[in-house]
């Protein structure tokens, strides 16, 4: 009880003399700004994954070969969402006595639960947004259908036993973008079906369970799924139905938190180092409270209760100025942001609170401990004892307990390992090229002016506080162009990939015969267009002898997608542009080399020697994995899990893909190509690129809100060290001053010096932040690492901006004190 009055008391006491204003202002400053960054990072994030139900249709579906039983529904029905049911099943149809095979969607009057369906009355014209299911007695068919049969509104189509009326032409369909049926498409009302005779026992028929509604409600569907779905029934999302808007959301997703990451690390430094100068600017104090008979452990409990009560008032302000700021940063940029941002969550917003505490009570441990060890000897020799070996272990343990809230806040352990292990390792860096840089200097400072010389005989006089000083300003600017790299170079990079000319149509099913055909077509009608490339189908039946159900368990079809159908099979002898080899070897003299994507091989656990059995039209064959590689599903051009090489399926009957970019003013053109080339599918992927591009959209304009904190986290971290190092050089200038140096010379050796430790910290901020760079190029984001000539200049220049104006500010009222004012505190 004394030790908690004694601390409220030395609390009020610091508050009203400023010592714990600057505590609490960087408080509130750093944790807000990560508050801001999670949360505002958290709903972009969220809401873009939401947004990509608008092609699914739904925010979730499941998809089963045989309906769903109804006591399932029913548990389903608890969670509050909203639902639609459809089925899809392939047939012929029959019109003006011609058939033609066609993939069937039958659906409820809920149709769609997400995106737009909309109907017109010609082939490639705009419609009318609609909602539901077709009137009973008529359907509504693709382009393609109509181009097939001859059709045209009003006419007559024959599905099974029953004559239906075409009343319209599918323009949109939410969850229609497909490259695995190669039939065109037709929607029926779902209670149609039963008439039409064409289900019998044996029909092979997708039952599809569309559900919509809040966070919270799909959050405890995907919960409930893992336990109570069977092998045969799959919950999915978007993104997980589509290979592009996966890859699109996984690459935003770690730009955003390789974002947060950075401004949470730099809100952390600041908190440190300024909750360990309150402490140093203590010892004297604790030295006093010792003469009158405060023991050690006293000691430590008061002004770890004070820095407590710091914490708690600006981790406080700072959630709720943080929580603010986003609020405000959300209505700002609504315009550009998804339609359905989700509200923030309390965990994202409770991620500053923790972090801010842990922070406080992990880093300022070693100067309690420092504090509690201080005699009362020290009134009278200015001496310290040195830091006891246990607070090692504190920072340690502090550093792996803010790793685990990196981690909860990411799910990303290697980001986390490389971001924080990576700083961890930078601040030895820092430290060895900093004592390296001052030896140079010291080595030749004799032919500097008197100012500089100045500055360096300080630095080396303070050998601590300038090694901590050049560490916390390299990490500064390391951890500030790293942002910026994320912003300007990845997702400039991410931009390139996608030019206003990416193919937004996929043609499928092009015989051999017509390829030359088909490619003169293009060149005739000036459409750009992608290499065709041959295909045939085939699923995997064993994995080096074994089967998937032998390997993997009974629930093989949730390992990965690769699994649960066929795939499409391709050969060649040239890397396509969109793929990177990172593993193995391209072309070998092995006639059964197989090259896989990287994450269809990470999942399925293949590696280079491994061996896939393929059944393809009933027939098997086997290939030998010699390479892995990394496909940008998002570049919207033909992509293959598994090239085979050249001469291995020729004799299995192969059809070809392509891809072709063709402006909407011109989608008159596809009855054309439908005319000359009747037996191609095309597949239009307008919905999907959008939804892509928005993702990009949304993911730079939440990259540059981040990268404006980390560079207001930046200044406040400056701030923070430059005061840090203040009582040492307001005592230097007094004894300048009276010694009857002038203002004008006080101020160039105090800006030497700092211009010193600009270059030393510029310069060492140039390597460090290429290796991390390269780290997450090739570890992360796996691509191409690349060197950044620019750094060699701009580090220096922006360490000159920042630190050296800084530092002069902070000694502003310094140089133009008495020097016997300055002097007396001392």
């Amino acid at each position: 009880m004394r030790e908690l009055k004694l601390a409220l008391r030395l609390f009020s006491r610091d508050w009203r003399s400023g010592e714990l204003r600057i505590v609490i202002l960087s408080l509130l400053v750093a944790i807000g700004g990560l508050t801001a960054i999670a949360v505002v990072v958290d709903r972009v994030e969220r809401g873009m994954t939401r947004e990509t139900s608008q092609v699914l249709g739904a925010d979730r579906v499941i998809r089963s070969s045989y309906p769903l039983p109804q006591n399932k529904l029913e548990q389903i029905s608890r969670f509050g969402l909203r639902r639609s049911d459809s089925i899809r099943f392939s047939t012929m149809v029959v019109a003006h006595n011609d058939f033609q095979l066609v993939s069937v969607r039958a659906v409820d009057k809920h149709f769609p639960l997400a995106g737009t369906l909309s109907i017109g009355d010609q082939p490639y014209a705009p419609g009318k947004t609609t909602i539901g299911a077709p009137a009973s007695g008529t359907v509504w068919v693709s382009p393609r259908l109509m181009q097939a049969l001859q059709l045209k509104i009003n006419e007559s189509i024959e599905i099974g036993v029953q004559t239906f009326t075409v009343a319209g032409v599918i323009e949109t369909e939410p969850g229609s973008v497909n490259l695995i049926d190669f039939a065109p498409n037709l929607i029926m009302a779902l209670g149609d079906v039963p008439v039409t005779k064409v289900i019998q026992p044996g029909s092979r028929i997708g039952y599809h369970y569309s559900f919509a509604g809040d966070e919270a409600a799909l959050q405890r569907l995907d919960e409930w799924s893992k336990a109570a779905l069977d092998a045969g029934e799959r919950l999915i999302g978007a993104e997980e139905n589509s290979p592009a808007l996966q890859s699109a959301l996984g690459r935003a997703r770690g730009y955003l938190n390789l974002s947060g990451l950075l401004g949470m690390l730099l809100g952390s430094v600041a908190i440190a180092i300024v909750s360990n100068r309150y402490i140093r600017r203590h010892f004297d104090h604790a030295a006093l409270l010792r003469c009158i008979g405060l023991k050690q452990n006293s000691i430590f409990y008061v002004y770890g209760m004070i820095l407590l009560f710091a914490a708690l008032i600006g981790a406080t302000a700072g959630v709720l100025v943080g929580y603010l700021l986003q609020h405000l940063i959300i209505t700002f940029l609504a315009d550009w942001l998804p339609d359905r941002i989700p509200a923030a969550r309390a965990n994202a917003i409770g991620l500053g609170y923790i972090t801010g505490i842990l922070i406080v009570a992990g880093f300022s441990m070693p100067g309690l401990l420092r504090i509690r060890r201080v005699t009362p000897m020290r009134v009278l020799r200015k001496d310290l004892t040195p830091m006891p070996t246990g607070a090692w272990l504190i920072i340690g343990s502090a550093l792996t307990s803010l790793g685990l809230v990196m981690w909860r806040y990411t799910l990303d352990i290697k980001l986390v390992l490389i971001v924080l292990g990576g700083s961890v390792v930078l601040t030895a860096v820092f430290g060895g090229l900093a004592q390296l840089l001052l030896r140079i200097l010291n080595a030749t400072s004799h032919r500097a002016p008197m100012p500089v010389r100045f500055g360096i005989s300080h630095l080396l006089r303070h050998r601590e506080a300038t090694l901590t000083q050049s560490i916390a300003f390299g990490l500064i600017l390391t951890l500030m162009l790293t942002v910026y790299l994320v912003r300007n170079e990845l997702i400039g990079d991410w931009q390139k990939q996608l030019p206003a000319n990416t193919p937004n149509n996929f043609v499928i099913n092009l015989p051999p015969a017509d390829v030359q055909a088909f490619e003169d077509f293009l060149h005739k009608h000036a459409i750009a267009a992608s290499e065709a490339y041959p295909m045939v189908r085939g699923r995997i039946i064993k994995i080096n002898g074994e089967t998937p159900a032998e390997k993997y368990g009974e629930h093989y079809e949730q390992v990965h997608n690769s699994l649960r159908r066929d795939l499409n099979l391709s050969w060649g002898t040239t890397l396509q542009k969109s793929n990177r080899i990172i593993q193995g070897t391209w072309q070998t003299k092995n006639p059964d080399g197989i090259s896989v994507e990287q994450e269809m091989a990470e999942t399925l656990g293949l590696h280079p020697g491994d061996t896939l059995t393929f059944d393809i039209g009933g027939l098997t064959t086997s290939g030998t994995v010699t390479s892995i590689r990394k496909v940008e599903w998002d570049s919207f051009e033909p992509n293959f899990y598994v090239i085979f090489r050249p001469g291995k399926l020729d004799h299995y009957g192969a059809t070809y893909i392509s891809s072709f970019y063709l402006p909407p003013q011109q989608n008159k053109i596809l009855n054309t190509m439908l005319e000359q080339f009747p037996s191609i599918s095309i597949v239009e992927t307008d919905r999907i690129l959008q939804q892509v591009r928005s993702i990009l959209h949304q993911a730079s304009l939440a990259v540059e809100f981040v990268l404006l904190f980390v560079i207001a986290a930046g200044l406040v971290v400056l701030f923070a060290t430059t005061y840090a190092t203040l009582d040492e050089k307001q005592y230097e200038a007094g004894v300048l001053r009276a010694l009857g140096a002038g203002r004008k010379t006080v101020l160039v050796c105090t800006a030497s010096e700092y211009w010193l430790l600009a270059a030393v910290a510029g310069i060492t901020a140039i390597a460090c932040t290429e290796v991390i760079a390269l780290a997450l190029y090739h570890f992360v984001f796996k691509i191409e690492p690349v060197l950044h000539g620019w750094l060699w200049w701009t580090a220096p220049l922006m360490a000159m901006l920042l630190i050296v104006p800084a530092g002069l500010f902070a000694i502003r009222n310094i140089i133009n004190t008495q020097p016997m004012m300055v002097l007396n505190k001392y």
